[in-house]
């Protein structure tokens, strides 16, 4: 089976998808997809609106709560046979796998494809994750050299009724290391 394009640029970001005829059964697929895991999500409180995000961990707003409250996430991958996850922050329930029901078993061939782009996804957040986290590394170390030492007369320090200690003052900011 040919996984559906995954280029955004291609149409993804208004829920089309192109196939050819030879594949068309799986834009059933992918629509009902869609369908069902928006269903499913809304069970546990999420509101997921389309169109909906693909490949990437999204924060979403839960019924009952403010809607610029975000407290849900999901992912949803259409690819393959779609699949993907979601949780409410404020359940306690914890994350929920999900996967599209396809009317039928996976063949072993769709299994290995399956695991192959869930082994890559991780690998790709894996890399992000670490890209960021050196970033903010790097944020950090040059804050810290621009901080000059906090005097005790720091209106924070003040307020709090506390010394300096050794911490420096970055624009308007108390910098501690840690």
């Amino acid at each position: 089976m040919t996984p559906i394009n995954t280029n955004p640029a291609a149409g993804r970001a208004c829920g089309a998808v192109r196939l050819c005829r030879e594949h068309a059964d799986i834009l059933s697929i992918s629509h009902d997809a869609v369908d069902q895991f928006i269903n499913a999500a809304s069970e546990r409180g999420l509101v997921i609106t389309k169109p909906i995000v693909y490949d990437r961990l999204t924060r979403c707003p839960i019924t009952g709560k403010h809607k610029n409250n975000k407290v849900g996430a999901y992912i949803f991958h259409g690819d393959g046979i779609p699949a993907g996850g979601y949780q409410n922050h404020t359940d306690g329930l914890g994350w929920q796998n999900w996967r599209a029901a396809i009317g039928r078993r996976m063949t072993h061939q769709e299994i290995i494809a399956n695991r192959a782009r869930i082994d890559e996804a991780k690998r790709q957040r894996e890399i992000e994750l670490h890209n960021k986290q050196e970033q903010a590394a790097a944020k950090a170390v040059h804050i810290w050299n621009c901080a000059r030492p906090a005097s005790d007369d720091f209106r924070y320090l003040i307020g709090k009724k506390i010394k300096s200690h050794g911490a420096r003052q970055y624009k308007n900011a108390v910098v501690l290391p840690l």
